[in-house]
């Protein structure tokens, strides 16, 4: 059962455990696309990574649901959104507030990277400019022209790379000895 990320943050927890234990001290990262974005920020506590690159990650679920149905049903789908939403709580057990990265990214205590496409219509770019803005320093906001919710590698691979692979080579260097 698909829950939004909150119980998906278990599996996040527990990969991150085991690369820990097999890097034997070595810092971690961590690149959460979507739905994997959100189960690094969500659960009981946001991944224990130590940088966390964030793709296309919705801002709350109200305002998922409400981007999800007005990409089908236009702007009038919005209204419909409540509808769905209020069913989460009965079937999942989870109230809504417990799947709003938004009000979980300032507990994320590592630097943070926040990938977005500008023409990303189901997670749109107000919604990742705002969690930028909530997440904690260091952090890094880098908009893909043109892109929408989709494979950011795929759809730009020389800028991943450089961008990404900076990012982690900032913030996961082994101390000097």
């Amino acid at each position: 059962q698909i829950t939004f990320g909150y119980r998906e943050s278990f599996d996040v927890d527990a990969a991150v455990d085991y690369l820990a234990a097999q890097l034997g001290g070595r810092p971690v990262g961590v690149i959460g696309a979507s739905l994997g974005g959100a189960a690094a920020l969500l659960g009981e506590s946001p991944v224990g990574a130590d940088a966390v690159v964030l793709e296309g990650v919705y801002s709350s679920i109200e305002q998922a649901v409400g981007n999800r149905i007005a990409i089908r049903l236009g702007e009038i789908g919005r209204w419909l959104a409540p509808l769905l939403v209020w069913q989460i709580e009965p079937r999942l057990g989870l109230r809504t507030d417990e799947l709003a990265p938004i009000a979980a990214i300032h507990r994320l205590d590592a630097p943070v990277m926040i990938i977005a496409g500008t023409e990303d219509r189901r997670t749109r770019l107000d919604e990742s400019k705002a969690l930028y803005l909530h997440a904690k320093s260091p952090k890094r906001l880098w908009l893909i022209n043109g892109a929408r919710h989709e494979d950011f590698h795929r759809h730009s691979p020389a800028d991943y790379e450089r961008q990404v692979l900076d990012f982690f080579n900032r913030h996961l260097a082994l101390p000097a000895v």
